[in-house]
């Protein structure tokens, strides 16, 4: 396995990872949300076939679950966005360091990508051997991250000599 792949295996398992648990939240914010309808609508159904006082608080019972049930599902989609922005985050840092190494013109060994959700941004460190394989990375990384700023940090640091 090439140096290559064994940097790619990481994001690639956050990736995954994220991807599992965005449908896991998104599955059970539905089964909760089913359930609570499903709760709310025997409650109204018992509320309209009684009568008088004890009708009125099962409604008010039927209400407060249905209410109680938005709230859950609203929670579980704001679950659901969070994982779905790490994610994305995950896989900006993936395309850029795939499209980095799979370039001619830039040797990206030394080049380290990380990327903020919360600000979209994708942050170059590291060093490269040329002046233009800088220019070329920083390029690559533009192309790659639609929608994210690109944020160099790169330094051009010739290789020692041998001899």
């Amino acid at each position: 396995m090439t140096k290559a792949w064994m940097t790619l295996l990481p994001a690639l398992a956050l990736c995954a990872a994220g991807t599992l648990a965005c449908a896991r939240a998104e599955q059970k914010a539905e089964e909760a949300e089913d359930k609570a309808a499903g709760a709310a609508e025997r409650a109204g159904e018992e509320a309209r076939e009684g009568s008088g006082q004890a009708g009125d608080a099962l409604e008010k019972a039927g209400e407060k679950a249905g209410e109680a049930a938005e709230k859950v599902g609203d929670k579980a989609a704001e679950a659901a966005e969070t994982i779905g922005d790490t994610v994305d985050a995950a896989k900006q840092t993936l395309d850029v360091k795939a499209a980095l190494m799979a370039a001619d013109d830039v040797d990206a060994s030394a080049i380290d990508v990380d990327t903020d959700e919360a600000t979209k941004t994708v942050t170059l460190r590291g060093t490269v051997p040329a002046a233009g394989q800088k220019a070329a990375a920083e390029r690559i990384a533009r192309e790659k991250a639609e929608g994210y700023t690109v944020r160099s940090q790169l330094k051009v640091a010739r290789a020692p000599r041998a001899g």
